[in-house]
């Protein structure tokens, strides 16, 4: 972005991103700074929630507190000098750094004043309508995708993890809700438990971290037919749970009676 400022941001749905800088959570910020005329892409690929959230405390203590926004670090003005003790400590869990004095004293002597971070709501839309009419009414029409596809280590038809199945579905999921954070399907804990764990029944899944009945009902059965097609096994139609294989029985005994 212009005035040294740095954006982090994993997607596949680039130019829904940039819409995203128009009108989205982190629009504030990258409207203040200037948006990319183009998208500029990092041969970094990120395959993780958790590596998004690293790439940007690891810019942030490079480049100033203030001078970087990206995963759920992205509102205009979330961090102000008060903020230097939670961050730190996020950036020794996230980097492994053991000196949290050291962070504090890196992040204060970059951090800026909080008043630099504001702008009045007329000036956010004035700047709005500035974006829109330097990019045609939209950001993405500057988005060359099948450039960004060849270069930046991502294949059309990758051979996917079971992490980066599980996270793809609780991405697709929080778009349905219309969730700006993802977290509100499931947070990390229950991902990484899915992974570790690999429940591939409903009593296994429910006894996950954060799986109450009712996110149970609602969002088991599509984590866990991705689970069992991962391992090869057949899966009932209805409720996803795992079922001996057999063509003529596409549904499991519970889910055979209610009907």
């Amino acid at each position: 972005l212009k005035q040294n400022k740095w954006y982090v941001g994993k997607t596949k749905r680039f130019n829904h991103r940039m819409d995203q800088h128009v009108d989205g959570d982190g629009a504030q910020w990258t409207i203040k700074y200037g948006p990319q005329l183009a998208c500029t892409v990092v041969g970094e690929y990120m395959d993780a929630t958790w590596e998004e959230t690293k790439k940007t405390l690891e810019l942030m203590l490079d480049k100033g507190i203030n001078n970087v926004r990206g995963a759920e670090y992205c509102q205009l003005d979330d961090y102000t000098i008060n903020d230097v003790k939670r961050m730190s400590y996020a950036c020794i869990h996230h980097l492994k750094r053991d000196s949290r004095v050291n962070i504090e004293n890196i992040l204060r002597k970059s951090i800026l004043k909080t008043d630099d971070n504001k702008i009045s709501d007329n000036e956010n839309n004035q700047r709005k309508k500035t974006c829109y009419n330097a990019y045609g009414n939209s950001m993405n029409t500057n988005i060359n995708e099948e450039y960004i596809y060849n270069n930046c280590n991502m294949p059309k038809s990758p051979n996917l993890s079971l992490d980066q199945i599980i996270r793809q579905i609780r991405d697709s999921e929080a778009l349905k809700e219309g969730y700006s954070n993802t977290y509100l399907i499931f947070p990390n804990q229950t991902l990484d438990e899915m992974i570790s764990k690999t429940p591939t029944t409903t009593e296994e899944f429910s006894s996950l971290f954060g799986v109450g009945s009712q996110k149970l009902s609602k969002y088991g059965p599509v984590f866990l037919k991705a689970i069992n097609k991962h391992f090869g096994n057949q899966t009932c139609d209805y409720c996803g749970t795992k079922i001996p294989k057999n063509p003529s029985r596409p549904l499991c005994l519970d889910c055979y009676k209610s009907k």
